[in-house]
């Protein structure tokens, strides 16, 4: 029995992997179109306030992600 749940176990670690490796993505590219933002306006309130608010959303996702471990749907 526990030699059928294999494949399902190693599909489990490699979907795992692919979210992880999504969300750094995710992360690069907010990091880098808030770094466009400033270069464009400048660091004011309105680009560190959108940022504070995704930079949150991030964290806050990525908890979520943690908390409902592998295989689960959030």
């Amino acid at each position: 029995m526990a030699k059928d749940n294999q494949p399902f176990e190693d599909l489990r670690e490699t979907a795992a992997q692919a979210v992880e490796q999504n969300m750094e993505k995710a992360r690069g590219a907010m990091d880098n179109y808030f770094s466009f933002l400033q270069n464009i306006w400048g660091r004011n309130d309105l680009t560190e306030k959108n940022e504070n608010l995704y930079r949150e959303e991030y964290l806050r996702l990525r908890r979520m992600h943690r908390q409902a471990g592998p295989g689960q749907e959030f």
